[in-house]
């Protein structure tokens, strides 16, 4: 069976769900510390158990990081990480990491302030062994090109070939592929293997990492937007010269060929 060629650009959800309110100002993000001790970790684990939803909070140092176990009364256990200042959060902030961590609604304007002030994010376990350098291309030199053109530099977000296999998938009809994605956990941008090959022409790949890097942007800038692609999105997209033309090209049946090939070669 044939089905309607669609290549998409991904953008995965945020550790918590915003919703449409006001911008507000974000905080300066907490450098990373040195690893705490022991003790701290009991204390934070004891004062999260104090949410009737937590059975149990196991806390532990992963290099500059800490790793936050939680175990639930109903449904199954989490792991978060975060800068180990979250362990020295003021009593305001930890009745709303309280909450964040017990999966209750909080509200966007409270809860993402403190998600980016100690980036608190899930484990993207299965981005393991990134890198920036692929085989024709090398993804730091198109992020940092366009990070000064069009962001000012204000950009600090890693960037990567993700390891994950990239197939086409049959979802209602259509194959879709996944050329690229921010992700709003670990704050970083991966882009499709798939793309690195010398019959892709470097125009895609450039529009590609500007989409993602336009996310970073916005996730940086504001509180909350009223979509992923919404009127902040594309206003600030179409700035780059390339965009109408390369989604062109990503709506023919010939480069559908050759994502299609490459991602049969990789997952072979």
């Amino acid at each position: 069976m044939k089905y309607p060629q669609q290549l998409e650009f991904c953008f995965e959800d945020a550790v918590i769900n915003t919703t449409k309110d006001k911008y507000i100002a974000i905080p300066e993000i907490i450098s990373e510390e040195s690893p705490k001790n022991n003790q701290q970790f009991e204390i934070f684990a004891e004062k999260l158990q104090t949410n009737p939803l937590i059975k149990k909070v196991s806390v532990k140092n992963i290099g500059k990081k800490i790793e936050i176990n939680i175990k639930y009364y109903k449904g199954k256990g989490k792991t978060y990480w975060a800068f180990p200042s979250l362990l020295d959060a003021n009593s305001e902030e930890f009745e709303i990491i309280k909450g964040i961590f017990a999966q209750n609604y909080i509200h966007s304007s409270l809860s993402k302030p403190l998600i980016k002030k100690y980036l608190i994010s899930r484990p993207c376990h299965w981005k393991l062994n990134w890198t920036p350098e692929g085989k024709y291309y090398h993804l730091e030199n198109y992020f940092n090109e366009l990070n000064h053109k069009y962001f000012m530099g204000k950009l600090n977000n890693k960037i990567y070939w993700s390891k994950r296999n990239f197939s086409s998938n049959k979802r209602k009809n259509i194959c879709r592929f996944c050329l690229g994605f921010f992700c709003k956990g670990c704050f970083q941008i991966f882009i499709s293997p798939l793309l690195d090959s010398i019959k892709i022409p470097n125009m895609i790949l450039e529009v590609i990492v500007y989409h993602e890097m336009v996310h970073a942007y916005l996730f940086n800038e504001f509180t909350s937007c009223d979509k992923s692609h919404g009127k902040e999105f594309k206003e600030l997209y179409s700035q780059h010269p390339y965009v109408k033309e390369v989604e062109k090209i990503l709506k023919t049946h010939g480069i559908y060929k050759v994502l299609k090939k490459e991602a049969t070669q990789k997952n072979s």
